[in-house]
This record gives C-alpha cells, structure tokens and sequence, in this order.
C-alpha cells in the first residue's frame, strides 16, 4: 500500500510529451503491480544549442523546452492520475527548480516551464486531494547529471557558488526528497 515501507517498482525512460506513448508504460505497470501508485516527473531539457534568453531563444528551442519539461510533466500526470484515483490514491513527485523561484542567466525557457511546474502541481495538488492522490515538487539547484555535459567549467563553478553547500547536489539527494 502508499504507507507501507519498501515494495516494488519499475522505472523507466521515455519522450514524455507524446501522449500516445504514455499508455505503454502505465498498461506494463499495472499488469506488473496491478495499479499505479507513484510517478515521479524528473524529465528535464535546457536549450544549451544557443542563447535562451527572451530575445536570443528560437521558437523552436522555446517549443522544445517547453514541451518536455512542463507538457511532459502534464502528460504525465493525465496518464496516471484515472488510474490513481480508481486504485484508491497515489503520490506524484514532481520536479521543478530553483530556476522556478528566481530568474537564473541563459535559462528564459527552462526557468519559465520550471515555472509552470510548480503552477501545474499546486493546481493538481488542489484537484485530486480529496482522490486521495497527492500531489507535490521538489525544487532542487543545480544537480550534477548529464544536462549540464555542455555547460563551461566557469559557469559550473558559479552554479555551485549560488548553493548554500557550496556544490552541485547529487541525484541520489533529490532522489531521497522524493522519496
């Protein structure tokens, strides 16, 4: 059940802003487990090809961003949260960023779809409570994985500078918040 420690899960990658390809992965895990407890929305892309600035971002990066990291996030939630309910509940995690909280350099698409993270969960948060399935976001900093594969050592630095620990965090910390 949602309150029992341990149990059973399955993870898995995917595009998340296809609809139709949500439906696989939903259908495996409850042939698997019967039903759909959790999802964790961790899909993230930033525009490093180019400026992602107001002024400098291309509408195609900007549809890019934008659909992966919040319309991915939506989807998401639209596949499971049916099954949720029917099943008695659920938990979603979803995550936001720092970038959602304060404006960051170079990050206009990222932070504004971040953005709409927090907004999108709060407002599901606020739709499904009574459903028994609940809904939250972390806000993480700058988390050393591949996303940051073409960022400068410089920027990396300043990154790690702006943190209170005075570092990248690590996925397994965000992974133990979500938890």
């Amino acid at each position: 059940g949602l309150d029992s420690p341990g149990g059973r899960g399955h993870a898995g990658g995917m595009e998340p802003t296809k609809e139709s390809l949500w439906g696989g992965p939903v259908q495996t895990t409850i042939a698997t487990f019967g039903r759909v407890d959790l999802l964790a929305n961790i899909a993230g892309v930033v525009a490093l090809d180019g400026p992602d600035t107001i002024v400098g971002l291309t509408e195609e990066r900007w549809d890019h961003v934008v659909g992966v990291d919040l319309k991915g996030v939506w989807m998401g939630m639209r596949a499971v949260i049916p099954h949720m309910i029917s099943g008695g509940g659920g938990r979603i995690c979803n995550v936001a960023s720092m970038a959602a909280l304060r404006g960051l350099p170079n990050l206009a698409a990222y932070s504004a779809a971040k953005g709409g993270v927090a907004a999108l969960t709060r407002q599901a948060a606020i739709e499904y409570a009574a459903d028994n399935v609940l809904v939250n976001a972390v806000a993480p900093g700058t988390i050393d994985t591949p996303i940051l594969a073409g960022v400068q050592p410089a920027d990396l630095a300043a990154f790690a500078a702006s943190h209170a620990v005075n570092r990248l965090g690590r996925p397994d910390e965000v992974a133990a918040m979500m938890v």
